[in-house]
């Protein structure tokens, strides 16, 4: 079987990828073909190495890029939220994605089109693609939608760690895929998760977690992530006391954006010279240079094994992502949630 993945990378997360990953590996162990459409470049060399990747090259307009400068702007000011860390749906993931007009949903649908008639897949499986469910229906072939509650069809609704701002007002986005909808003769669509309809649902976590009703089309496997070889643990965490309590701290990939350097500053303050050890992963955005003169007992690396810190670990501090927490579930580790978005 061909199976042709499409994880949802524009958002910067690994947590989309992680799962899609997963199921490919085990896919390739049963003797399926398995390829990835890649929308970012960010993770698209862990791809690369073991399958193929189709990139799908972005509509670059005036539109684009005046949008584009005008959420650097906003991001760089410290007394405004950056861009996108507050939204109430999946209406807010489409113009995070991009897709502003019928002309740039249509030219990403053409790219999907050219790579699946390319590649030929028997199956699609979609972690959050925007555009995999109208590619499925356009060349009849079936797709497998990775799903969970803010997203599955029984309840599409996130869950918020805080109330709702009233003035917080979701775009239309509905109007904008209905016209294409219309014009291919398929269905309209009358809620933005509409777009991840699915001939099955796979939930990657555990009914306590997602309290999805139960369905034939939905099937909960637990937690799909991704685990670094222990080759590629620094040596320095390899000569870790097991008996020394250790706190992990991680942003997690998505969380580049908004995880400042007076948070990084924060934690030197609050653990500095105390007696425990503090491994902290601060991403891509900063680099453990960017911290001088860090206390004995404090340790910043921009990238480490996530598995293999939380399951030595007495605590986990992370922003609430996927990843980080499937795996703390998993090691039975507590934890403490610092949400940098919704």
């Amino acid at each position: 079987m061909r199976i042709l993945f499409f994880p949802s990378d524009r958002g910067g997360g690994f947590g989309h990828i992680s799962r899609c990953l997963c199921l490919a590996r085990e896919s390739r162990k049963r003797g399926h073909l398995c390829a990835f459409v890649s929308n970012s470049n960010k993770y698209r060399h862990i791809l690369s190495g073991d399958y193929e990747v189709f990139p799908v090259h972005a509509i670059r307009r005036w539109d684009h890029r005046f949008l584009h400068r005008v959420a650097r702007i906003f991001s760089a000011r410290r007394s405004i939220s950056p861009v996108f860390t507050e939204f109430s749906g999946l209406d807010f993931q489409v113009i995070r994605d991009g897709f502003i007009d019928e002309a740039t949903i249509k030219q990403t649908l053409n790219q999907y089109i050219g790579i699946f008639k390319q590649f030929r897949p028997d199956i699609l499986i979609s972690d959050t693609d925007l555009l995999a469910w109208i590619l499925a229906q356009v060349v009849g072939c079936p797709v497998v939608q990775i799903v969970r509650y803010a997203s599955h069809p029984s309840t599409a609704k996130l869950i918020w760690w805080k109330e709702i701002p009233e003035d917080l007002i979701p775009p239309n986005t509905t109007r904008l895929f209905n016209a294409i909808l219309k014009e291919m003769r398929l269905p309209d669509i009358k809620k933005a998760p509409d777009l991840l309809q699915g001939d099955l649902y796979i939930v990657p976590s555990i009914p306590e977690i997602e309290p999805i009703p139960e369905r034939q089309d939905t099937i909960f496997v637990g937690g799909l992530t991704i685990s670094a070889a222990d080759t590629d643990i620094p040596s320095q965490l390899l000569s870790m006391d097991s008996n020394e309590m250790l706190i992990y701290i991680t942003i997690g990939g998505a969380a580049g954006n908004v995880g400042s350097k007076l948070f990084f500053s924060t934690i030197i303050r609050a653990f500095s010279e105390k007696n425990m050890r503090v491994v902290v992963s601060t991403g891509q955005s900063f680099t453990p240079a960017d911290f001088s003169d860090l206390p004995g007992n404090i340790h910043f690396y921009s990238w480490v094994p996530g598995q293999y810190l939380i399951s030595r670990s007495h605590l986990v501090v992370f922003h609430g992502g996927y990843g980080t927490m499937m795996e703390a579930i998993s090691c039975g580790k507590p934890t403490i949630t610092i949400p940098f978005h919704t």
